[in-house]
């Protein structure tokens, strides 16, 4: 079950450092001049930013990203490869017998946090 944690943390990291990089392509091509007609948000949006003010947010990891524009849709696979890999994982972990048949959207709750030293403390529900 260790083995099975550290490497649900590992996943974790990846699909944040994922999540920040489009979060960065898509406030790129937001902001651009053309757009300026929604509000600038009144404190950063980055990954911890709300973590600091104890803020949970919930997170789809079978939503799909669609690419920026003029981006090719070769880099969204990885994403959704992560997120495949950590939803297997969790049913793994919350039902060692039933690996298949779960259904097409199970709901495998869990809850993480990154730390300064980028850990990740991971409570599976």
């Amino acid at each position: 079950l260790q083995v099975k944690l550290l490497e649900l943390q590992e996943l974790v990291l990846q699909l944040v450092g994922e999540r920040n990089e489009w979060q960065g392509k898509f406030l790129a091509v937001a902001q651009s001049p053309a757009e300026t007609t929604t509000p600038e948000p009144a404190s950063p949006q980055e990954f911890g930013a709300t973590d600091k003010q104890g803020d949970l947010r919930e997170v789809s990891l079978a939503d799909s990203v669609e690419p920026a524009q003029g981006e090719a849709g070769a880099a969204s696979p990885p994403e959704n490869h992560t997120a495949q890999q950590i939803i297997q994982l969790l049913r793994e972990i919350q039902n060692p017998q039933e690996r298949l048949g779960l259904g097409t959207n199970p709901c495998v709750p869990f809850f993480y946090r990154a730390d300064d030293n980028d850990e990740v403390k991971i409570m599976v529900i």
